[in-house]
């Protein structure tokens, strides 16, 4: 498959304390990647790298059953939606990652107050130059996803040379659940949806 490195490196964490989430890693006929947030699986046989096995690694394969409600979305929706997304202007506070609070704690309570570095704006004083907050959430289909995980749906898709993508979901599950997207007949996407739009 043209570009498979690059595409299983937007879906791992190098610096994962988790040894398993550092690399791809084969399964049965599939060779997964994944981070604490979203993983792609891809068959064996599109594939022109091989891949260890790690049998200390939990099994994936059984995240992805079947799903009965599915609805065609396009590159072109992904891109319109992160295009809403509203701009940022100036950098992250980088004492608070750009939420705005940080964790005090005194013997054994813990709260969370504004950031004394940013005074709870979430941002830094550097301007920089205007790109999305991808922090914020866009909705597909009714279901709310985060902006930067759509924004790496996105990358994969163009990286594939595809222009649509199959989005499979529980119909029934009106929140939080984990969301298919599948690209082709061998590759898989699995991102979870939020509860809502503020999450």
């Amino acid at each position: 498959m043209k570009n498979e490195r690059k595409i299983f490196s937007l879906y791992i964490d190098p610096y994962h304390p988790n040894v398993h989430l550092r690399e791809p890693i084969a399964e049965d006929d599939y060779v997964f990647a994944a981070n604490s947030n979203y993983l792609i699986k891809i068959a064996k046989s599109a594939l022109e790298d091989t891949y260890e096995v790690n049998e200390e690694a939990p099994s994936i394969k059984d995240f992805f059953p079947a799903r009965s409600d599915s609805r065609t979305v396009k590159l072109s929706e992904l891109k319109a939606l992160i295009d809403k997304l509203p701009i940022l202007e100036y950098d992250l506070c980088e004492e608070c990652d750009g939420s705005g609070t940080v964790m005090w704690e005194y013997y054994h309570w813990k709260k969370d107050f504004d950031c004394p570095k940013c005074k709870g704006s979430g941002y830094g004083y550097e301007a920089i130059y205007p790109k999305p907050d991808y922090r914020k959430t866009v909705n597909i289909s009714g279901l709310f996803f985060k902006g930067e995980h759509v924004k790496v749906l996105i990358e994969t898709l163009k990286l594939m040379s595809l222009d649509k993508v199959t989005m499979c979901f529980d119909s029934n599950k009106q929140f939080e659940q984990l969301v298919h997207f599948y690209l082709n007949d061998v590759t898989k996407v699995l991102i979870p949806s939020l509860y809502d739009e503020d999450k």
